[in-house]
Parts: structure tokens; sequence; C-alpha cells
């Protein structure tokens, strides 16, 4: 069976393609905002108001702009309450948690809108968190689900549900998710028990369904309900593998708290996530993306209200398709699929396979096993296909070690750029491996036409491991990729297997019904004007094209268009994600995994002939129409998406220009490269067993970290700041990101930070015997020896909510804050929670300013001396509290990186506070 109809068959794969990479590229962009009168009840214009407030400054938790973003809510949500008596508000001042290392105050704003059936239907809970970090405005981050549900609860209150809906516009999700776990403490946590979390882990574009517990809330999401659904079980089954680090509330309502429910997020633009870009100007869609995400939680949340308690429980597999049709059904079902498939496929082929065999084999009088097994010395038929495939897994290893070797982060910025180099080395090594150029192998002309079902067949034998492969050792949901290729390999395999029999049936009949030798009558005035075999040859070769494109159709298609939804969400989900410190490889390694899957459907058909017979076009338009000339067009492509990538086409260019203005430099100011910032202060003053106010010689030491990619920071962005200037900078591998370099040198007192309004007040009686730290700017702390495991520790600084307390050669066993929530929360057990090693930090959140915090700790076999620090937090800067009043604090090194940071990088914080002032003691 002839491969490749030569001009109409390429013609038909190539459009295909195209067709299908448009489609869905096109279809992954943002839908238009309707009218006002078309909104549902909901107003695009009032929550972008909103959202213009709420984004103005950075607001983390420790911060006094905080405080304002709290006051807008309850000034937006109080006329609603005030006006419907079924919305009651809960501003939640009393709720406090301790879990793991973390004591937190929580700020919560709590909502509750009842439904129409009261109590009999468990609530459900919509979540979102209104802090933002330290670097960045916070607009998608988690802005613009903050003003989403603002709108929602507008809505239900005008428009009552069958369920009652809860919302926690929750504080301090940023820095230990501990908004969503002080929520679990209040009593309307004990009445949900299906959730909604919004989350903004970018900068707009399509909001995406990151994962869902189970079948019931997942179907809120289907198409009916949802009309632009966006989402993947890949995305669920990379959370639960560790894959992607990230955390949610999803996590504390899921697993702490038992409920069912979904996480909805933005994921596009992870360059901008936690930085200055994270503001309206640069939301990626702008009140597109906005209406993205009130459209998703509207349709989502009205069919998890009006869910019946009936909707069955259990996993299931999800994807969407062109951005319209959300696909689903249980896992359960896809795998007893898969094993009846397994079960088939060796039972049809075998059976094929003998009834073939013994048909040939017919007049040969030896035994059946003879028949059936004897060797015809044609090995070559079953080499080509794994020649292909080998060619290609060898070819894109090289290719990601190339880049990783030449131009490592050229995929932060460049994604489509290495995607298309390596769809066009797949397909090149595919081709040359199957039907190698008259240059490659001189034999070429003349070897055998390789038959499309023998490929085929191998692509089956090959698509039947991988499924047997998944189902046995990955039997998860993100898997249906392999069931749709085994399936359509197995079905276009078929149809020419069936083609085949017929075909063998029909001759075998002929030749029974005509005598030898006729077509090779002399003609004579009896014999037929046409012979019979030219009207053969004609049917059978129309014949074999139209079989040949009802095999494209069967097993191309439908693989190729689920394979580029993955595509085009991988490249926007993960490549940008290498700046927090994940292994470069990995990244290239998906996209060519990604390319081999897109080529391997049609790899079977790839094929070259000089004697295919074409169309009946014109030589010119035949020569641009077949499959040579398409490899030479995948060859260009492939030279010159190389050269760009790897930086050669811009040194070629560009010989005399800087590097960041060439071609193919990784980052630019739409890609900046995120680094990380953080300032240690030591505060280097005497412990004395009495409080005094007496002046006493206080130094400090100021040293400025910075966390990124080698080479461009320790190289290019470090020696740009003048306080690193000849301050001998040491750069070493950071201990929490293998993958980055952190960078560090003395600041000296031009860069001291300063704590701003507030003073350093004592809050209490010290215990008798205390050791105190003398008098400083920032904090004050006493500690005092109980017995030799236990020790009680007072901590607070000025002007902030957060302090930490560390140990250096103790482990704690228990610990609490005195005044504070008792025990633990539910789930976590103090120590037990590291397996049992005990704990070495312990976080403290205090809902109020200028706190002190009283912390009782036992040890586990403490030494005769404790050693460790206190230490407090903070995240206000001068240009970060623009507009607001009386306030002073100031991160002179902060200011600087801002200043002074080239175009294409930018600034994030490396953990809760933007500077950490702390001192050391040992009792």
């Amino acid at each position: 069976m002839e491969l490749w109809p030569s001009v109409l068959g390429t013609t038909a794969v190539v459009a295909f393609y195209l067709l299908t990479f448009l489609a869905v590229l096109k279809t992954d962009q943002l839908p238009i905002v309707p009218k006002p009168e078309h909104q549902q009840g909901l107003n695009v214009s009032e929550a972008w108001k909103d959202l213009h407030v709420i984004s103005t400054r950075p607001h983390p938790y420790s911060s006094h702009a905080n405080d304002l973003v709290h006051a807008h809510l309850l000034a937006r949500l109080a006329p609603i309450a005030a006006t419907y008596p079924h919305v009651h508000i809960v501003e939640d001042r009393v709720s406090n948690a301790s879990y793991e290392q973390i004591y937190f105050e929580g700020t919560n704003i709590l909502v509750k809108v009842d439904g129409t059936s009261g109590d009999q239907l468990g609530a459900v809970l919509f979540s979102a968190h209104y802090d933002s970090v330290s670097t960045s405005n916070g607009a998608t981050d988690d802005g613009m689900a903050i003003v989403s549900m603002l709108q929602l609860v507008a809505k239900l209150a005008k428009v009552r549900s069958k369920r009652t809906a809860i919302f926690n516009f929750n504080n301090g999700e940023e820095d230990g998710l501990n908004g969503a776990h002080v929520f679990l403490q209040h009593p309307w946590s004990n009445l949900t028990e299906t959730f909604l979390n919004l989350e903004g882990a970018s900068s707009g574009g399509r909001p995406i369904l990151f994962r869902g517990t189970s079948t019931k809330p997942l179907s809120a999401f289907h198409h009916k309900h949802v009309p632009h659904p966006h989402g993947t079980v890949l995305a669920a089954d990379a959370f639960a593998a560790g894959i992607i680090r990230s955390r949610t509330d999803y996590s504390v309502y899921a697993e702490g708290g038992g409920m069912q429910g979904l996480d909805l997020a933005f994921y596009k633009g992870r360059s901008y996530y936690h930085t200055k870009f994270d503001a309206i100007p640069y939301i990626r869609g702008g009140t597109r993306a906005l209406w993205s995400m009130m459209e998703a939680l509207d349709g989502a949340g009205r069919a998890l209200l009006d869910q019946d308690s009936s909707e069955p429980s259990g996993d299931v597999v999800y994807f969407d398709l062109f951005g319209g049709t959300m696909v689903m059904f249980s896992l359960a079902a896809m795998q007893t699929f898969n094993v009846v498939l397994l079960v088939i496929v060796p039972v049809v082929v075998s059976g094929l396979f003998l009834w073939r065999r013994l048909r040939e084999t017919r007049g040969n009088h030896s035994g059946i096993l003879q028949r059936v097994w004897r060797w015809e010395g044609k090995s070559y038929r079953w080499a080509r296909f794994w020649a292909g495939l080998i060619a290609v897994m060898v070819s894109q290893v090289a290719l990601v070690l190339g880049y990783v070797a030449s131009n490592k982060y050229v995929v932060y910025s460049s994604p489509y750029v290495v995607l298309g180099s390596a769809i066009s080395l797949a397909y090149l090594a595919f081709s040359v491996s199957i039907t190698p150029p008259s240059w490659l192998s001189p034999d070429a002309q003349s070897a055998p036409t390789p038959n499309l079902n023998n490929l085929l067949l191998q692509f089956v034998v090959f698509t039947y491991s991988l499924l047997l492969a998944t189902a046995i050792f990955l039997p998860i949901g993100g898997t249906y990729i392999f069931t749709a290729l085994a399936t359509c390999a197995f079905l276009g395999w078929l149809a020419g297997a069936a083609v085949e029999v017929a075909n063998q049936r029909e001759q075998a009949g002929y030749n029974d019904n005509t005598s030898e030798g006729r077509e090779d009558v002399e003609p004579s005035e009896s014999t037929p004007l046409i012979s019979h075999s030219s009207f053969r040859s004609t049917a059978a070769g129309g014949k074999q094209h139209s079989i040949w494109f009802l095999q494209l159709a069967l097993v191309v298609p439908v693989p190729v268009i689920l394979i580029s939804h993955i595509g085009v969400l991988l490249v926007g989900a993960m490549p940008q994600g290498i700046v927090d410190g994940g292994p470069v490889w990995f990244v290239y390694a998906a996209l060519s995994l990604i390319a081999t899957l897109l080529i391997l459907p049609v790899a079977p058909f790839i094929a070259s002939y000089p004697h295919a017979p074409p169309l009946h076009l014109v030589r010119p338009l035949q020569r641009a129409n077949s499959p040579k000339t398409l490899s030479y067009v995948l060859l260009i492509v492939f030279g010159v998406t190389v050269a760009y990538t790897t930086g050669y086409l811009g040194i070629i260019l560009s010989p005399t220009a800087s590097p960041v203005t060439r071609l193919g430099f990784p980052f630019s100011i739409d890609a900046p490269m995120k680094v990380f910032f953080q300032q240690q202060v030591e505060v280097i003053a005497p412990w004395v067993t009495e409080e005094s106010h007496d002046a006493i010689d206080i130094k400090t030491q100021t040293i400025t970290y910075l966390t990124g990619i080698p080479h461009y920071l320790d190289t290019m962005i470090v020696p740009s700041l003048p306080s690193a200037l000849n301050h001998g900078t040491e750069c070493v591998e950071d201990d929490d990101r293998k993958a980055l370099v952190r960078c560090g040198w003395p600041s000296g007192d031009d860069m001291l930070p300063f704590p701003g309004q507030g003073a350093v007040v004592s809050e209490g009686k010290k215990e008798t015997g205390a050791l105190i730290l003398s008098d400083n700017p920032w904090l004050r702390s006493s500690i005092h020896r109980s017995s030799t495991s236990t020790r009680r520790i007072r901590i607070g600084g000025s002007n902030t909510r957060v302090c930490r307390i560390y140990f250096d050669n103790a482990k704690v066993a228990q610990w609490s804050v005195v005044g504070g929530s008792p025990g633990l929360q539910k789930g976590y057990k103090g120590f037990e929670t590291t397996n049992g090693r005990g704990l070495t930090e312990l976080r403290l959140w205090s809902r109020t300013w200028d706190r002190d915090f009283v912390v009782d700790v036992v040890f586990i076999d403490a030494p005769p001396k404790v050693k460790g620090r206190v230490a407090c937090e903070w995240a206000e800067y001068e240009s970060g509290q623009v507009g607001l009043s009386n306030l002073t604090s100031t991160i002179p090194a902060y200011e600087e990186a801002l200043r002074f940071f080239p175009r294409w990088a930018t600034l994030t914080k490396l953990t809760d506070g933007l500077v950490e002032v702390w001192s050391a003691f040992e009792t």
C-alpha cells in the first residue's frame, strides 16, 4: 500500500497541522468582555475600580497598606449586609491558629449569604486572599480574585441560591497560607463541605482549573456552567507528584478541612509574578482577564451552590478543547477502557496475522507452525519505525543537551522558538530514518516501498507498550493522551488491515474465475479493447489513496489536537519557573517530549518517493507540494531557530553589540529575570539581667543578599549596584534553590534600614533573672530559663507584626504562645510534623502593631546552653508607601536596587520580610 500520495497528502498533513495549531492558539486567547446588560448580574467596570483601590501599592500582611485594603473591603461589603438581611459579615479578629512552626493571628473578613435550603445542604466556601507580597501591588495575585468575589457577593444577595455561600476574604496567604488555616478555627468552617479557591500565580491571561478533589466539584466546571472553561487533569497530577511545588489555600481546605473543592488560578506570565509588574498596567489581557475570572467564578460558583448531595464522588479525568468544551469522564471508566483495549489489540492483531499467514500458504503442505512462523528475510519491514523512533529520541536528547550547554535560559523568553526547533527536528529525524534521501543512502531509490500498514502495526505495538506501562505503573488521569494514541493507532491499522483482507479475498476470487495468462493473450479481434487489468489497477490506485486518507484521519487528528492543547499549556506555565530554581533541563525535555508526541502520529505516513504518482499539476507546483520540499523547509526552520536560540544568529548579525541587546538573550523587559532580595541586620548588643535605658554601645552589621541565576546575577547585576562595589561581594550556591546563586555584601551604614513609626516599648513584666536585650531601634526581647529543657522567650519589634525565633543547637518538642490559641490546629502535632526531628524555627504573626510575643518552649534533649537568634521582619519601604501619611519606614538597599537594576531584571521577595533584624543569644 502506498504511503504518501505526493502532492495532496503533503498538503493535507501540513494544512491540518497548521489549522490545528492556529485553532488552539486562537481559542487560547481571552474572550471579549460582554456589554453591561449581558454580564449576568456582574459589573466589570465596578470590579475594575475596586481593583485600582486594592492594588494601589504593595500591601503585605505586615504593612499599613494592608489595613487600608481591609477597610476598603469592609466599606464595600457593609452596605450589602445592611440592605439584605440574609447577608452576614464577620470581621474576624478573634481566630488564631498554631500549626507546625507558625503562630498566626488572623484578620479575615467573612461573609455568609444564607441559601434557600437553610442548613439542609452543606455550604460552599469561596476563598481568595487580599494580602500581596511586599514587592508587588497584587493586581493579579490576588486582587482580581478579591474583586470577583465582591461581585459574586452582590449578585447572590439579590438572587439567592439553594446552598449557603460563605466567602473568606482572607489575609496572610503569601507567607504560609495563614488566612486559610485561621478560617478553619472559625465556627463557619463547620458549615462548609465544598470550596472554590481563587489564586493568581502569574500576571493575567486565562485562569485555569489547577486541580479538583473529585467528580462532584469538578462537574461545576463543565462548559454548560462555565462558557470558556480551561483546565486539564495533568495540572492536578503535577501537583500531586510534586512537579509543581507551589502551594495554595486549596491544600489547607482539602487536607486540613476535609472538604471537596476546586483550585482556579491565573498561570501565564510567571516572570511578572511577585514583582513590581504585578500591577494594573501590566495585566495580560486587562479587563478581559478580569472578566475571565469573574465568568468562571460565577458559572462554577452557581453550579456548586445548586448541586444536590447526590452528586457522585471519585477521581475524574478532564481537559478542555478549543476554549469552549470541558471533557470529563471518570478515571475508573478510562481504566476499564484501557483494560478492554489491552485485551482486544493482541487478540485482533494475532488473529489477523494467523489468518493471513495460513491463507498465503494454502498450497504448502508443511505443518501449521512452519507455515505460520516461516521466515522471509524481510527484517527491514520491522526496522523502519523503530529506527526512526530511536533517531528521534537521540536527536531530541542531543538538542536538550545542546541548549543547556549553549544558551541555557533562552527558553525563558523564547519557548515557542525552542518548541519549533524540536518539532522540526523530530519530523526530520523520522523522515530520514523511514525514507532516507538518495544522497544519504545510495540504495534508497531501489529500496522496497515501505508498507503503511506494516509501519502502523509497529506504531500500534509502541503505543500498546506505552499504554500497558502507564496502566500498571502510572494509573493516573493525566495518561489519557496515551489512551488516545493507542486507540487511534489501532483503529488506523485495523482499517488498513480490513482493506488488505478484502483485497486478498477479491484477488483470490478473481484468480479462481479467470484462466491463467488471460492478460498475456495476444490481442485479436476477439480480445477486449481495454484489458481487465487496466480497470483493476486504476481502481486500486484510487482506492489506495482513499484508504490512506481514511487512515490518516483515524490516526492523526485526535492525538495531535490533545497534545497541542497540552503544549500550549506547558509553554505558558513551565519556562518562566526556572528562575525559582527549578531544573532547566526538565523544561527543555518537556518541550521535546511534546514535539515528539506531535510528530509521532504522522510518522508512519512519512515518505518521499520520486516515483509516487502525483496529481496532475505542473512540475514546479508538484515540487513545491512534495514531501521532499517539506523536509527542506523544516530543515531551514530548524537551522534558523537553533541559530537564534543558541545566540549565534545574534553574534552574526550584531557582532559588536552588547550581549543584552543581541538576538537570543534570554531576558527582556517583557520577560524579566527575577532576583530574590533580602537584607539582614545583626544587632550586636549585650544581653543584661536588668532592663536599662542607659546609653550602651550598640553595633550593627548589615548585609544585602540577592539570589538569582548564576553568571547573570554575579557578573551583570550585582556590579551595577553602587553599594556592592568594592565591598567584598561573596557569591555561593543557595541552600534552598540549588540551581541559583546567592550573593551578599556588607551594605554599610548608608544602607541601614529604619523601622519607621512606633517605639520600642516593653509590654508586661519581665521574669526575674531573665536576660534582656539592650535597647535598640528595632528589637526588644528577654529570655528566661525555667529549667534545663524549657525557656520563656519574649520577642517584639518596632512597627512590625512579624517576628521569628531560631535555635541553632536545640530542637523544639512543644511550644505555645501565652495568651494565644491553646494547642495546635487539628492535623498538626508539633514536632511530629517534621518526622519527629523537632523544630528549629518558630514564626510569629500578630494582628496588632508593636506586639510582644511571649513563647514557652520545651526542647528535646536540650544542651546545657541553648544558642539561637531572635528576629523580626519588615516589609515597608518608601516608594511602596506613596500616599500614606506619617510613615517613615525605609529600606535604602531595596530602593537602590529598584533604581539601578537593568531593564531585563526585576526584584521579588525572598521570605516574609525584605529586612530581617536579629540578635544572637545563648542561655
